[in-house]
C-alpha cells in the first residue's frame, strides 16, 4: 500500500513540486513498476513531466492495479520456464514477472493455469478458490 499512498500523494501536487521533491524518485519508481515492468525510466525533468501528465491520465487504472488483497513472496523480477500441461502442450511460454507490478486479476489467471503455486504467495489473492485434492484413503472414507 505504500506505493498507493505515494502515488496519492504525488497526484495531489503540481508537477513542478514533485520533480522538485525526494518525491521525484518515487514517481520514477511508481513509473517504472507500473508502465515499464521494473525497468529504468529516464530521470531528466522533461521525461518526469510526460511520465507524470501519464500518471495522472491513468490514475484511476493504475489505483486499481496497486490495490492488491495479495502478497508475493518475491517482489524483483523472477523468470519462469515453459509451463507443460500433462499431455505436454505448451500453456505459457518462458516469462519473466516482475513480483511488484502483478495484479491481482494477473494473480488468478497465473494460478489457475499453474504459472504461479499457491507457495509463491504469503497472502493468495481474493476470490481465489484453492482446489483440494482428495488422497485415495479420504475417498474410501467418505464412501462409508
Amino acid at each position: 500500500m505504500p506505493m498507493l499512498r505515494n502515488l496519492d500523494l504525488i497526484m495531489s501536487m503540481e508537477v513542478g513540486d514533485v520533480i522538485a521533491s525526494p518525491l521525484s524518485l518515487e514517481m520514477l519508481r511508481i513509473y517504472s513498476v507500473l508502465y515499464l515492468g521494473g525497468g529504468q525510466p529516464m530521470s531528466c525533468a522533461t521525461s518526469q513531466r510526460k511520465y507524470y501528465e501519464i500518471l495522472k491520465k491513468d490514475y484511476m487504472k493504475n489505483k486499481e492495479k496497486l490495490e492488491k488483497t495479495h502478497e508475493l513472496k518475491f517482489q524483483g523480477l523472477r523468470y519462469i520456464p515453459g509451463i507443460r500441461d500433462k499431455e505436454g502442450n505448451l500453456i505459457a511460454g518462458h516469462l519473466h514477472i516482475v513480483g511488484s507490478a502483478v495484479t491481482d486479476d494477473m494473480a488468478l489467471e497465473y494460478l489457475s493455469k499453474g504459472i504461479l503455486k499457491e507457495k509463491d504467495f504469503i497472502t493468495l489473492p481474493e476470490g481465489y478458490k484453492a482446489t483440494v485434492k482428495k488422497t485415495q484413503k479420504e475417498d474410501k472414507d467418505s464412501l462409508y
